[in-house]
């Protein structure tokens, strides 16, 4: 795997390190996700500069189609353009990405977070990480698997590049003996820096979450590990491989 395909796959793992812990514990005290949703709702947070990280209601979904004043061409060696199409591609990518971070290092795992970060934001996030990813190998010795779905995205224009939320789905898988569901919605930061997106900061709500119909049967947690490792979702990334 290339530099730039390892700083990919690291990029938005780290946005979610903690939405993987929460979920083993609810896994393995086989508490429901369900009710977990309904009493948690969506709040805005914002930063210092008072903008909202949650998707305001007139932010719209933006089409590939739709023209772009300034448009610019993609930067060699980056692969995202610097356009509002580029910077929710970048967020996709590092979203899709978080498969790969629970087999990675506490330190290859931070220094690959601060490499994708502002150089603002690096060192904190790399900290952050760090010590999420002790946790994690801490409460998971035997290891995990993770598979993430973005389902929707929009995109907000800052003063200095866009903060882009993807809502998502994802199961976490510990063994064969606990495999749980998970609906999110996570906000990245993302300014233009170094000739590429890169992640200012981000913030993970829970919800909005479906409802299921009653006829639904559970598949049990070896056979959904066992369908589920056929897939992968190589190539669903636009522009990206």
């Amino acid at each position: 795997m290339s530099t730039r395909s390892v700083r990919v796959t690291l990029a938005a793992a780290f946005a979610v390190v903690l939405v993987v812990l929460a979920v083993i514990g609810r896994a393995t005290n086989n508490t429901s996700t369900e009710a977990e949703a309904a009493a948690t709702q969506p709040q805005p947070s914002a930063d210092a500069g008072g903008v909202s990280t949650v998707v305001e209601p007139e932010a719209r979904l933006l089409d590939a189609a739709d023209p772009q004043p300034g448009d610019q061409p993609s930067v060699a060696g980056t692969g995202f353009e610097r356009t509002e199409l580029g910077a929710r591609t970048a967020a996709a990518v590092y979203l899709e990405a978080t498969e790969e971070i629970v087999h990675m290092t506490p330190t290859d795992a931070a220094q690959a977070q601060r490499d994708i970060s502002t150089a603002a934001a690096g060192d904190g996030l790399a900290a952050e990480v760090e010590e999420q990813m002790i946790d994690l190998v801490a409460q998971t010795p035997q290891g995990l698997e993770l598979w993430l779905a973005p389902m929707e995205a929009r995109s907000i224009e800052t003063p200095d590049g866009y903060e882009v939320s993807i809502w998502y789905a994802e199961v976490v898988a510990v063994g064969t003996a606990a495999a749980v569901d998970n609906w999110r919605t996570i906000t990245f930061k993302l300014v233009w820096e170094n000739d590429t997106w890169l992640i200012d900061s981000k913030v993970s709500v829970v919800g909005p979450v479906p409802g299921r119909g009653s006829g639904l049967v559970v598949t049990p947690p070896a056979t959904l590990v066992s369908i589920l490792g056929t897939y992968d979702d190589n190539g669903l990334t636009p522009g990206q491989n």
